[in-house]
């Protein structure tokens, strides 16, 4: 094949190699595979605001609890009570490691239990691994989830808590 023929196909091939390598979507056999993104922290908490909100609860910010011998804050508590909501971001998985449980594969929610005098504390862990979707219209067509789709699962695992402490109280 002579270099003439051959330009195209090179220059197709330079601009998959290079929006692969900027982030875009991978391509392999044509099947365009996106690269899934979290909810950001500040936009989860605001959807655990929302809900709390609209189930009659008064989240307050910045409670620090006994977590795997150390203090650790928590995102959100639930109107003083010894219930509380933490988003685990990328930093806080990082920071704290091994004393927040990893999500647990099969969707079940977990709750992370304080220590010595917040012995009594149950913390909901929302781990953003859990809440990734897809904005590639392609990705979404072959069942990825895609924006709404995660913070509907984020609302309804708030109130399936909500609903697991009001079980909890008197």
């Amino acid at each position: 094949m002579d270099t003439c023929r051959l330009r195209p196909l090179l220059l197709v091939a330079a601009i998959v190699s290079a929006s692969a390598a900027c982030g875009g979507a991978d391509v392999r056999d044509d099947v365009v595979v996106s690269r899934a993104r979290a909810l950001s922290e500040e936009r989860a908490l605001g959807i655990v605001a929302e809900v709390l909100a609209e189930e009659g609860f008064t989240p307050q910010r910045g409670w620090r609890i006994q977590v795997g011998g150390a203090p650790m804050d928590i995102d959100l508590r639930l109107d003083g009570s010894r219930f509380g909501i933490e988003w685990v971001s990328p930093t806080d998985r990082q920071t704290h490691g091994a004393r927040l449980p990893e999500p647990d594969p099969n969707g079940q929610l977990r709750i992370l239990a304080g220590e010595g005098p917040d012995a009594q504390a149950q913390v909901l862990v929302l781990d953003f691994r859990s809440y990734r979707f897809h904005n590639d219209p392609r990705a979404v067509e072959r069942g990825a989830p895609d924006a709404s789709t995660v913070e509907g699962r984020l609302r309804r695992d708030v109130r399936d808590f909500l609903v697991y402490v009001r079980g909890q109280t008197p």
